[in-house]
């Protein structure tokens, strides 16, 4: 996997943070949140550089804090086969706490960078990033379990100059994945670029245009009947200007037509490459295979 990776390898990689987190979050007795287990369908292509997470909590910007905890939310991957090229991968949204957390919406905030408004729910989550290597560094052993540091140290810690990083999420994901392409993009210039599945509107149209100024090689990819990206509405929200959508009418396979099944990244996945998404499924996404049809004959 030479080279920068596919958009349908990109949402593979976004569905595999997705069930490593889900997977955590089924096994009541030894789940671990900040941590998940080594998945295999990230090897023989991908290693773990670094796990980032994030501060789960409602009314994060008050005295009260409810549900605050800290949970995985994405890795920084290598490649194996060439090790300039990096990902750093954020899943998409997991639990209530953080369905509650999109709920915000409608407010907005000014970007610290003077870069437009930004979603206040999304970006005060970005606002928490932290990154774990571990006491045995960038080679590998214990990945996540040393001391933090913010993410974007993490990142610039390990990458080097001649390095490539392509940023990508899913859903809630891939709104926080664009306040770290631009901030990213400004401290490693031509470094970065970004690709973005069924991303809500992260920003105003201003806040776009810079993060498209920072990072032109990016992408926003929507499947045309998925609610998620056109929300928040009104308030001169919007998408990134590089913005495709997925139409049902060209797609290899059906999606049926529910609010989960059109917005899942199995589904993303499926309808970009169908027959990896049947390959890699593991019985947590059973409920969303389902989703997906064959076209009709």
């Amino acid at each position: 996997m030479a080279g920068l990776p596919s958009n349908a390898q990109l949402t593979e990689l976004c569905l595999v943070a997705e069930d490593a987190f889900d997977v955590e979050l089924a096994d009541g007795s030894t789940g671990n949140k900040l941590v998940p287990r080594p998945d295999v369908r990230l090897s023989p292509d991908w290693a773990v550089r670094a796990v980032i997470t994030w501060q789960d909590a409602i009314l994060r910007g008050g005295p009260l804090r409810l549900g605050s905890q800290r949970v995985f939310c994405g890795w920084l991957l290598q490649s194996t086969a060439d090790p300039y090229t990096y990902v750093l991968v954020f899943r998409g949204t997991a639990d209530m706490v953080e369905w509650l957390e999109d709920a915000e919406f409608l407010p907005m905030t000014p970007h610290p960078g003077g870069a437009g408004r930004v979603e206040a729910g999304f970006y005060g989550l970005y606002a928490t990033l932290m990154g774990c290597v571990g006491p045995k560094g960038a080679a590998g052993g214990d990945i996540g379990v040393g001391p933090e540091s913010p993410f974007q140290a993490t990142v610039m810690g390990i990458m080097g100059p001649r390095a490539h990083l392509t940023v990508t999420g899913h859903s809630l994901g891939a709104a926080v994945a664009t306040y770290a392409a631009l901030d990213l993009a400004r401290a490693m210039p031509g470094q970065v670029s970004a690709r973005l599945f069924a991303s809500p509107h992260p920003g105003d149209l201003s806040f776009v245009n810079s993060v498209a100024i920072r990072v032109p090689d990016h992408e926003s990819v929507a499947y045309e009947l998925d609610g998620v990206p056109r929300v928040p509405f009104g308030l001169d929200y919007a998408h990134l200007p590089n913005y495709l959508e997925l139409s049902p009418h060209t797609a290899p396979v059906r999606i049926r037509l529910t609010l989960f099944c059109g917005h899942h990244a199995l589904c993303y996945l499926a309808l970009q490459d169908p027959a990896r998404a049947d390959a890699i499924a593991l019985s947590i996404d059973k409920p969303y295979a389902a989703c997906i049809l064959p076209l009709p004959h």
